[in-house]
C-alpha cells in the first residue's frame, strides 16, 4: 500500500529575532527538522527554509501521514544461560518474556558466531503524524543555538524571543500540536503596518504559505529573495548619485534579516562632517545604523547614505528626514571626540595605560606594550627591517585605545592611532604599523603590508599566547575570551603568505623571557613555551583545511617537528605534489612498514648519526648491497635539497629508491636469527626512515 504524502509547514511566530544570528537559526531549525522526522521515519526529499525577523518556517515537500510499519526486536540472555539442562527455562528467561509481555514458547532464536540467544520480535505499527511531530518540535527547539533564552508574560515557557503564534499545516490540515504554550493552527501574520488590517492570514493549504505572505501579508518570507532585492535596489539609488555603494555581505545579510518588506531610500548629511576620517563616517554609518556608505570613483565618501526601511511608507521624505536626524548627532559626537583627541600626542595617552588591566594577573596593558616594543625591536632584526622603527610602533600601538573617539567606536582601534600617529609627525612606517598590527583580525583578513607592521603583528599575538597560556587560561570549547585561535592562525598565516623564514620556537622563548623573572617564577608555567607551541601546532590543521589540502599531508610534515610555518608551507607543497607520483602509494606503504618496525624495535625516536653506521661486511644480499648504494647515491643530493627547502626535489630524487626498496622487502628476511645481519639491516631501515623524514614522514599519507 502506498504511503500518501503532503507538503507540511511549520510556521514559529515571534517578537523581532536577533539579526546577526538569524541565518544560523534558521539553518538549525531547518536542519533539525529534518534530521528528527528522518529519525521518526517521515523523511521528506526537499525542503525550503523561510526566515524573516519575526518568523522561522520551514515547508517540507511531501512527508508521510504516517510512519511505516516496522519490525521490532529484542535480545534476551543467552540460550544456554535462558534454561537449565532439564530444559526449563531459568528465571532469567522467564523475566525476558515478561518484560516483553509474552511466553516463552513466544520467542525466537538468534544465532550470531556459533552463539544463539533468545529473541523478541514484533510488527509495530506506525504511528501517525499527529502524534510523533509534537515530540519532534519540542526537541528541535532544545537543541536550536542560542545563548540565552527569555521568559515573557507569566509563562515559564523560553525561547530567543517570546512567541506569538505556531502554524502547522499537513497539506490542507492543522497538526494539531502544542510547543511553547501555543496550539498550532492555520493562521500566520503579514507585515505590521502593511498587513495590519488583513492579519491574521488564514491559509488554506501549506504551499499557499510564500504567496499569501507576499500578496496579502506584504513579508518576502525568503531570506535570499529580500537580500537580493536590497542589493538591486541599493545599486539603483547609488547609480543615482553617481556613487558605488561600500558595504559588505555581512552587513548586507543583518539588514535583510532586519526587514520583511525592504525600501531602500537615499539620505544625506552635512559635507562638514567628510573632513572626519572615511573610517569612523563609514564605522558610524554601517555598525551603528546598518546605512550604506557611497563613495565617487576616487574612493572618496559622499555626503549620501542609503538606508532599508521596513516598509513602503507613503511619505518617504519623513522617513528619511527621521534618518537623517539621527545620523547627525552620532557624526557629532565623533567630530568632536576627533578634535579632542588631538589636543594632545598620541604618545602621552600611553600613561593612561597604566590604568587598563590587560589581565589581572599579567598587569596592565601599559606593560604590555613595553613587551611587544621590545619583542618587536628584536623581531625586527630577525626579519632583518628597521629595528627603531618596530620599538617605536611598539610603544604606541595601544595608545589609541585610552582616546575617546575609541572608547566610543572600539572597533576603530589601530585605525584612529594610525591617524593621530600622522597627525603628531610620525614616521608612515610607524603610523602604518599601528594600523596594520591586529591584522589579520575577524574583520580584516589580510596581513600586514609592511616587516614592520609584521614584527608589531607578530610580538602582540605572542605576548598575548605567552601570558594568557602562563596562567593557565588557554581556550575550552567555544570559549576564547582572548581570541587565542586567531592568534594563533595570525602567527601561521603571516609567515607563511608573507614568507617570512622565522622559526615561532625562538620568538615564544624570547617572549616568555620578557616577563618579568618575578612573574616568570611566581605566576607563569615553566611548561608555557612547549604548550603555546603544541597549541600553535595544532591549528595547521584547520588552517590546511581550509585550503584543502588532506589531514594526512598535514600530520606527515608536522612529524618533522619544526615550527616554523612557511617551512611547514613548502613541505606540504611537496608532498602534496610527491602524492601524485605513480610511486607514491608504494613508498608510502614499505615507509609504513619500516615506521612499525622500528617502533616495535624501540629505535623509531633515536635519530642515526649517519650511513657509516652500517657495517658493509655484513650486508651479504645483493638487495640490500644495493639499496646502500642507492641511498649513498642520493643522500648529498636530499640534503643540499632539504637545506635550501627545495623539498619537491628532494621527494622527487627520493622517489628513485622505490626500486631498491622494493627488491629489498621482496629478497631480504630483515627478522633473521643471525642477531648481527638482525640488527645491521634495521640500522639499514632506519637510515631509509631518517632520510625521507629529512622532509615528511611518508608513512602517513596511505
Amino acid at each position: 500500500m502506498t504511503m500518501s504524502t503532503h507538503p507540511l509547514l511549520i510556521e514559529l511566530g515571534t517578537e523581532e529575532l536577533p539579526p546577526k544570528s538569524l541565518q544560523s537559526l534558521g539553518l538549525a531549525f531547518q536542519e533539525n527538522i529534518v534530521n528528527e522526522l528522518k529519525q521518526c521515519g517521515l523523511e521528506t526529499s526537499k525542503a525550503r527554509l523561510f526566515i524573516t525577523a519575526r518568523r522561522l518556517a520551514l515547508l517540507l515537500e511531501a512527508v508521510p501521514t504516517r510512519q511505516s510499519d516496522r519490525m521490532e526486536q529484542k535480545r534476551g540472555p543467552k540460550v544456554a544461560a535462558a534454561f537449565s539442562a532439564d530444559g526449563e527455562p531459568t528465571k532469567a528467561a522467564l523475566g525476558f518474556a515478561r518484560s516483553c509481555g509474552v511466553s516463552i514458547e513466544a520467542l525466537g532464536r538468534f544465532k550470531k558466531d556459533n552463539e544463539e540467544w533468545l529473541l523478541y520480535q514484533t510488527q509495530k505499527k506506525g504511528e501517525v503524524l499527529h502524534d510523533v511531530l509534537g515530540p519532534c518540535l519540542q526537541r528541535v527547539l532544545k537543541q536550536l543555538p542560542i545563548a540565552k533564552q527569555m521568559r515573557w508574560g507569566g509563562k515559564l515557557t523560553q525561547f530567543v524571543r517570546p512567541v506569538h503564534w505556531l502554524l502547522v499545516l499537513h497539506g490542507e490540515s492543522v497538526v494539531p500540536v502544542t510547543v511553547l504554550g501555543l496550539d498550532a493552527n492555520r493562521y500566520t501574520w503579514g507585515h505590521r503596518v502593511h498587513a495590519r488590517e488583513n492579519s491574521p492570514l488564514a491559509l488554506a493549504h501549506a504551499q499557499e504559505y510564500e504567496r499569501v505572505l507576499k500578496d496579502k501579508g506584504k513579508v518576502i518570507p525568503c531570506f535570499d529573495e529580500r537580500k537580493q532585492s536590497i542589493r538591486a535596489q541599493v545599486a539603483l539609488l547609488a547609480q543615482k548619485a553617481k556613487g558605488t555603494p561600500v558595504y559588505s555581505e555581512t552587513l548586507l545579510d543583518e539588514i535583510t534579516a532586519l526587514v520583511e518588506w525592504p525600501v531602500a531610500l537615499i539620505g544625506r548629511f552635512d559635507e562638514a562632517f567628510l573632513e572626519l576620517p572615511k573610517e569612523v563616517l563609514v564605522s558610524t554609518m554601517q555598525d551603528h545604523q546598518k546605512y550604506i556608505a557611497l563613495r565617487n570613483e576616487r574612493g572618496q565618501l559622499l555626503s549620501s547614505f542609503i538606508m532599508v526601511a521596513n516598509l513602503d511608507s507613503k511619505n518617504s521624505k519623513a522617513v528619511i528626514m527621521g534618518n537623517e536626524r539621527v545620523i547627525r548627532p552620532r557624526f557629532s559626537d565623533a567630530q568632536f571626540f576627533y578634535q579632542q583627541d588631538q589636543k594632545q600626542s598620541l604618545e602621552s595617552y600611553n600613561r593612561f595605560l597604566e590604568k587598563i588591566v590587560f589581565q589581572k594577573r599579567l598587569g596592565t596593558l601599559y606593560e604590555k606594550v613595553q613587551r611587544v616594543a621590545s619583542l618587536a625591536k628584536w623581531i625586527a632584526l630577525h626579519i632583518q627591517t628597521e629595528a627603531d622603527l618596530a620599538y617605536r610602533a611598539g610603544l604606541l600601538c595601544k595608545a589609541d585605545l585610552a582616546t575617546d573617539m575609541v572608547g566610543e567606536f572600539p572597533e576603530l582601534q589601530g585605525i584612529m592611532g594610525a591617524y593621530y600617529a600622522h597627525a603628531c609627525g610620525e614616521d608612515p612606517v610607524v603610523t602604518l604599523a599601528i594600523k596594520e598590527h591586529y591584522w589579520p583580525d575577524a574583520g580584516q583578513a589580510e596581513i600586514p603590508t609592511h616587516p614592520v607592521s609584521v614584527s608589531v603583528a607578530l610580538a602582540d599575538k605572542l605576548d598575548t599566547l605567552v601570558g594568557i597560556f602562563g596562567i593557565g587560561a588557554k581556550p575550552s570549547g567555544e570559549k576564547d575570551p582572548f581570541a587565542l585561535r586567531r592568534a594563533a592562525l595570525g602567527l601561521i598565516k603571516i609567515c607563511t603568505e608573507g614568507k617570512y623564514n622565522v622559526d615561532l620556537g625562538e620568538f615564544v622563548q624570547k617572549s616568555y623571557a620578557l616577563y618579568p623573572q618575578e612573574m616568570r617564577e611566581k605566576q607563569l608555567l615553566q611548561d608555557t613555551p612547549v604548550q603555546v607551541l603544541t597549541f600553535i601546532e595544532n591549528r595547521y590543521l584547520p588552517w590546511y583545511y581550509e585550503q584543502k589540502i588532506p589531514k594526512e599531508m598535514v600530520y606527515a610534515v608536522l612529524q618533522v617537528q619544526s615550527q616554523n610555518p612557511l617551512d611547514l608551507a613548502l613541505r606540504v607543497k611537496a608532498v602534496n605534489a610527491f602524492s601524485r607520483l605513480e610511486a607514491a602509494q608504494a613508498l608510502s606503504e614499505v615507509h609504513k612498514r619500516v615506521r612499525n618496525l622500528l617502533k616495535k624495535e624501540g629505535l623509531l625516536e633515536k635519530r642515526p648519526s649517519g650511513l657509516e653506521n652500517i657495517d658493509r661486511q655484513l650486508l651479504r644480499e645483493l638487495e640490500e648491497q644495493n639499496l646502500l648504494e642507492a641511498m649513498e647515491k642520493l643522500v648529498v643530493q636530499v640534503e643540499h635539497h632539504v637545506h635550501e627547502q627545495r623539498y619537491e626535489q628532494a621527494l622527487m630524487i627520493l622517489s628513485e629508491l622505490h626500486r631498491p626498496v622494493a627488491d629489498f622487502f621482496d629478497k631480504v628476511m630483515i627478522l633473521t636469527d643471525d642477531s648481527a645481519l638482525k640488527d645491521n639491516r634495521i640500522a639499514l631501515l632506519k637510515q631509509l626512515y631518517w632520510l625521507f623524514l629529512k622532509v615528511a614522514d611518508i608513512s602517513q599519507l596511505y
